[in-house]
């Protein structure tokens, strides 16, 4: 990988290899090892229109409480307890969205927000409306600059029609000038790659669109052959970031 220009680094949901996914814990652990480019966390819609930080919508999977997160208001949600990677429950609860802004009140960095609805994209739309709502209202502290992401493409023009900039997260191979003429007419601003590991002529029409092109989930296994891409990203996300910024920068 060129050594410079250096990519920004994502915290993935907070730089879960330092404590629970999306803990505010785990957040305090991560800007303990040093500042950090961006961070990346997830927002699942309550069943009161309120958005959980929470990594996937099935409540069982992340947390001590039973059913999906639009089933569930958000004081239950945060009664309830988050669980360890190994399914273990911890001594810390779901934050939501506004709970997340005083704990980086100071940082100039960048929040992923990804909208989260497996297997629904209607409530992948309904998500979108209602974070736009909640940054309106809530906005984030000065220096905090938010990108929505999704895996759910009509998703992101919901959120670019209220300024947001917006990353399609990208899983399976699209026609590369295709994705960006349809990025152009719906304000989609960037491109995640899933695994990081495409074709560099597609990167090149990407970015011949204006998009910016980001690495996705990037850990140890996958240091060396970031290394030796025929790109560079422009971002990367990693459960990781102090660790793989020193990688990058041996």
């Amino acid at each position: 990988m060129p050594a410079s220009p250096t990519p920004r680094l994502f915290a993935h949901r907070f730089g879960r290899a330092y404590g629970p996914d999306s803990a505010a814990s785990t957040l305090a652990a991560a800007f303990a090892q040093g500042e950090l480019d961006g961070l990346e966390t997830d927002c699942c819609l309550t069943a009161d229109g309120r958005l959980a930080l929470l990594h996937v919508n099935y409540l069982p999977l992340c947390t001590t409480l039973g059913g999906w997160a639009h089933e569930r208001t958000a004081a239950e949600i945060t009664a309830s307890q988050l669980k360890d990677a190994k399914g273990r429950p911890v001594d810390e609860h779901p934050l939501l969205l506004e709970d997340l802004w005083p704990l980086i009140e100071g940082h100039e960095l960048t929040v992923q927000l990804e909208v989260k609805a497996v297997g629904d994209a209607d409530l992948a739309d309904r998500t979108a409306a209602v974070l736009n709502e909640a940054l309106a209202t809530s906005p984030p502290p000065p220096g905090v600059h938010v990108e929505v992401i999704s895996f759910w493409p009509d998703s992101l023009p919901v959120a670019a029609s209220a300024g947001w900039d917006t990353r399609l997260i990208l899983a399976t191979p699209h026609t590369p000038a295709a994705l960006g003429a349809w990025a152009n007419e719906h304000g989609v601003t960037g491109i995640i790659l899933e695994a990081p590991f495409w074709d560099p002529r597609h990167v090149d029409v990407w970015r011949a669109a204006g998009l910016s092109v980001m690495s996705g989930v990037c850990n140890d296994a996958d240091y060396a052959r970031l290394l030796v891409l025929p790109y560079a990203p422009d971002a990367i996300c990693t459960d990781r970031p102090h660790e793989l910024r020193a990688a990058l920068e041996a």
